[in-house]
C-alpha cells in the first residue's frame, strides 16, 4: 500500500480548474419556466425543439417499418424477436404504454406481424389460445383491442 496515495499531496498543489460564480449572480426561476421559454411557431402552435423531435407516432412508424423490412427474410421467430429494432418498440411501449398499445394493435391489423410477445409483456394479458393460428392469434389480438377500447 506504500505509495499508493503519494501523488495526492501533488494534486492539491494545482489550482481548481473551476471557480464557482458567486451566489447573487444565480437567479431564481419559478417551476416549470423551462415549459414557457422558446419561440413557438403560429401554425402548429410547437417549439423548434418540439418540431425537431419526431413525434411518438412517428418513432413507432419509423422503427415498425425498420423491424418489418429488416426482418422480412427471417424464418426463425427469435431472430424477429432479438431485432433491435423490436427491443426499441419494447422500450417505447413500457415509457407510453397506453399510447404504444393502440398503435401496435392498428400495426397488426393492417399488417399482420409478429407483435404477439411485445403485446403480452406491455398489457399482461394474451387473449390467444395455445392453439390458435397466426391468423387465429391476430384476430384474437385484434378483437382484445377493440374490446378494451384500445382500437375501434
Amino acid at each position: 500500500m506504500a505509495g499508493f496515495l503519494d501523488g495526492i499531496e501533488a494534486c492539491r498543489e494545482f489550482p481548481p480548474r473551476y471557480q464557482p460564480r458567486p451566489a447573487d449572480r444565480y437567479q431564481a426561476r419559478p417551476a416549470g419556466w423551462w415549459k414557457s421559454e422558446g419561440i413557438t411557431y403560429p401554425e402548429t402552435g410547437r417549439s423548434k425543439a418540439q418540431e425537431e423531435k419526431p413525434s411518438l407516432d412517428e418513432d413507432f412508424n419509423r422503427l415498425a417499418k425498420k423491424w418489418r423490412e429488416e426482418t422480412a427474410g427471417f424464418s426463425v421467430t427469435a431472430q424477429k424477436y432479438a431485432h433491435p429494432a423490436y427491443h426499441a418498440i419494447l422500450v417505447l411501449g413500457a415509457m407510453h404504454v397506453h399510447e404504444v398499445v393502440p398503435l401496435i394493435l392498428e400495426e397488426l391489423r393492417a399488417r399482420p406481424g409478429r407483435w404477439f410477445e411485445v403485446l403480452k409483456l406491455l398489457t399482461n394479458e394474451d387473449p390467444t389460445k395455445p392453439e390458435d393460428s397466426f391468423d387465429d392469434a391476430v384476430r384474437a389480438w385484434v378483437a382484445w383491442g377493440i374490446r378494451n377500447k384500445h382500437i375501434r
